[in-house]
């Protein structure tokens, strides 16, 4: 872990609350105006209630650790939350509304008000890591997790849970949904030179599709004794990802011939949302080309799984951000091994096409890795696919290719059981040889009225050659069954 990221996770242990969102820092007051008269002006050019941020993100290179420590990636169809710090700095009490939003997924929130003291002067705190000095504030960091002892305030009785960083816990919510046209919370006055503190908590559910989203919702603020109505507008940019994605879409087995060694490639799992212990190494399983299981499968195995580093984590973190012009989280991840072998003792992979898919599993959501590759041998047929072509569907199809035999002893039969779909008929006829090498003629035929449109991708005739051993040969089948002539 580098020197830079080590100090980003001390930092953010030091002054997150909940993800570590917010750092306080302000300038001093404008003194309060009459604060004994009940129903006193504001203070003079000071609005009903000043946030100190408007837009929840994240954006590892920000110099604001609201923007460092915001976690913004959230788990497809889970639930998000963001929180939102603001003062009331006048001398009367100011009337908080939820206006509306921007869409259904941010539907409700919560507010709380934080008794605060005034904290004694204090000199500006020492520059943190590689970052600048912070600025002059009369507010100390806010939840300090790692104290065990009360921080020096302003957190009156919830000062030992900000220490313990269970500050969000502690405090008196009250809860709101944008529905509820009469809701409505008054935010105390500011206590004399002081200000008054809030938190406002929206709560927002994340969509069943990855990909970015920004949320919008709209607040009032009206300072008692006051006419003028101020709008806030709050926003949260977030992620949303699935619980893990795989690095790579597919694997390429290349040509697998008589003779080929095992061959050895990883898979990396990594999630942008969970950390080691949320996110269990995911479990292989293979299918075939037709999405079902492989019983017994004994050419594509698994090696255990290898837990990234934290170097290899953040070496991730760059390469994704940086095929996607833009900051990217990884929190976990695994190496994954998985080694295809042409040969598993006296067995051997069907010659032809290898198609498999590698479904990886961690907490009942699964992600899928392509395998494709050619498996060769003593047994090919000329043009490598059977392609019916264009054909009428309402007449059907029937059509003759020639199989190539390495050995001309060798015997091929077709295995009907194996044809997909198994409407496809297919039969051969033994050949005279020419020199070395034996042939066949394959006939493929689609019957009258069978197929309209495409055959499935994973159309096949499998045959079986009986020679010096025994092996299957797939043979890919292409077609297409228009309407009419």
């Amino acid at each position: 872990m580098t020197g830079a990221f080590k100090t980003a996770v001390l930092l953010a242990a030091l002054v997150g609350v909940v993800g570590g969102l917010t750092y306080l820092s302000l300038n001093s007051p404008t003194p309060p105006e009459s604060p004994d008269k009940p129903g006193a002006k504001a203070a003079a050019g000071k609005p009903p209630l000043q946030f100190f941020t408007s837009t929840a993100r994240w954006d590892p290179s920000s110099r604001a650790p609201c923007e460092r420590y915001f976690s913004g990636y959230v788990e497809t169809t889970k639930d998000g939350y963001a929180y939102f710090w603001f003062e009331n700095p006048n001398p009367a009490p100011v009337t908080f509304r939820p206006a509306g939003t921007s869409c259904g997924s941010c539907s409700d929130g919560a507010v709380a008000v934080v008794p605060v003291e005034p904290p004694p002067p204090a000199p500006p705190p020492a520059p943190v890591g590689d970052g600048p000095p912070a600025p002059p504030s009369r507010l100390v960091p806010l939840a300090l997790a790692s104290q065990s002892a009360a921080p020096p305030g302003p957190f009156g009785p919830f000062a030992a849970a900000a220490a313990a960083g269970r500050l969000y816990e502690t405090l008196p919510w009250q809860a709101f949904s944008f529905s509820d046209t009469d809701a409505a919370f008054t935010i105390p006055a500011a206590p004399p030179g002081g200000t008054q503190l809030g938190i406002l908590k929206l709560h927002y559910r994340a969509g069943s599709e990855p990909g970015p989203k920004n949320l919008a919702t709209t607040f009032t603020a009206q300072t008692a004794g006051s006419p003028a109505v101020q709008n806030h507008t709050i926003r949260i940019a977030v992620m949303m990802a699935a619980p893990f994605d795989l690095l790579r879409p597919e694997i390429d087995a290349g040509e697998l011939t008589e003779g080929s060694g095992p061959r050895t490639y990883e898979v990396v799992a990594y999630s942008s949302v969970l950390d080691a212990a949320g996110f269990p190494p995911p479990t292989p399983g293979v299918r075939d080309g037709s999405n079902l299981p492989v019983v017994g499968e004994k050419f594509v195995t698994f090696g255990p799984p290898v837990p990234l580093a934290d170097a290899e984590l953040d070496a991730l973190a760059f390469k994704l951000s940086t095929d996607a012009k833009q900051a990217v989280r990884v929190r976990s991840g695994y190496r994954l091994p998985v080694t295809v072998s042409r040969q598993a003792g006296a067995d051997a992979l069907d010659i032809g096409p290898l198609e498999r898919k590698l479904w990886y599993t961690s907490n009942s959501f699964e992600r899928a890795v392509a395998l494709r590759g050619t498996v060769r041998g003593s047994v090919s047929l000329e043009g490598g696919a059977a392609d019916l072509e264009k054909f009428n569907g309402t007449t059907g199809s029937r059509k003759k290719f020639k199989v190539v035999l390495d050995d001309p002893a060798t015997e091929l039969s077709v295995v009907e059981p194996a044809t997909v779909p198994d409407f496809l008929a297919a039969a051969l006829k033994r050949l005279p040889a020419e020199g070395d090498r034996g042939y066949y003629e394959l006939t493929v035929e689609v019957p009258a009225g069978a197929l309209f449109g495409p055959l499935p991708p994973n159309s096949v005739v499998v045959l079986q050659a009986k020679g010096a051993k025994t092996q299957r040969v797939r043979i890919p089948v292409k077609g297409f069954g228009r309407l009419g002539a």
